[in-house]
């Protein structure tokens, strides 16, 4: 990627590191008002990336006045052309892992509570969208908008590693400290797992945003992982949430392993890390 306009690279890595204290501290915030915030609190916590964004670009720095600072951060670029590959991939990431648990039984599912084919593509549609718009883009102008081109001078894959591990540790205080998230399984267990996973989804959304020259496909398919997770959580049996959430869901075994395929993929095709960025 061409280098940051108007700053060095050490700046970009202390704006990088203001960005992540910031982000940080507002989502330890949230979390601590989750006993007023209730439910509300993931999605209000899905916001504090951007609400880091926006206090470091229009109040501290003030370098964010520009339409150039925001077509920095892939948002003036719709990036259409990978929109299918991001909605495509999350249910192949995930569909094996409860695959998995369903045939082996560990937790069957449930189709009580299943939608006409033609119901469910609509509110499938509708979540993404709007689940995009709304909340997954919040994060990622954050991650892979702001953090992940202020990390390049570490070198090319320890950015993409390191962003992910950032964004996976950013959720930790929503994880442990509430009861709203990932909440069906032991932390000694959940955490490294989620960790890992969030770790090896910085090389594949870092690669989605740099050949894509947008952040939109990569809110797409965040928000895609987080849609299919509900539903295909929501076909699980209730009374056995904790094998599913060990072994599929979001974080389980079977996700690391599809995105750990992913990655091999796109190295051996010589397509990772920075390949040569498409215009769409």
């Amino acid at each position: 990627m061409t280098a940051l306009p108007a700053t060095t690279e050490r700046h970009g890595l202390i704006h990088g590191a203001a960005f992540y204290l910031i982000a940080f501290a507002l989502a330890f915030a949230v979390a601590l008002a989750a006993p007023w915030l209730g439910e509300a609190t993931p999605f209000v916590t899905m916001f504090t990336p951007l609400t880091a964004v926006l206090l470091l670009r229009l109040v501290i720095l003030r370098d964010g006045w520009t339409r150039a600072a925001w077509t920095e951060m892939g948002l003036t670029r719709a990036g259409l052309r990978f929109w299918p590959l991001a909605i495509l991939l999350p249910p192949v990431v995930l569909l094996p892992g409860y695959a998995v648990v369903w045939a082996f039984t560990m937790a069957p599912a449930d189709l009580t509570g299943a939608r006409p084919p033609g119901q469910f593509v609509v509110q499938l549609a509708v979540s993404l969208l709007l689940g995009t718009a709304l909340g997954a883009l919040g994060e990622e102008v954050g991650w892979r908008g702001y953090l992940q081109p202020r990390l390049n001078p570490l070198g090319p894959w320890r950015s993409l590693w390191l962003t992910g591990f950032m964004h996976g540790f950013w959720h930790l205080p929503l994880l442990i400290l509430t009861p709203y998230y990932h909440a069906a399984g032991s932390l000694l267990v959940v955490v490294p797992l989620f960790l890992i996973t969030f770790t090896l989804t910085g090389p594949v959304y870092g690669w989605l945003r740099i050949v894509s020259l947008s952040i939109w496909p990569v809110a797409l398919m965040h928000r895609g992982v987080n849609t299919w997770w509900e539903r295909f959580d929501a076909m699980t049996a209730q009374e056995s949430q904790r094998a599913a959430e060990y072994v599929a869901g979001q974080s389980g075994i079977m996700p690391i392993a599809m995105l750990a395929l992913v990655i091999v993929f796109l190295a051996i095709r010589g397509l990772m890390p920075f390949p040569a960025a498409r215009r769409t």
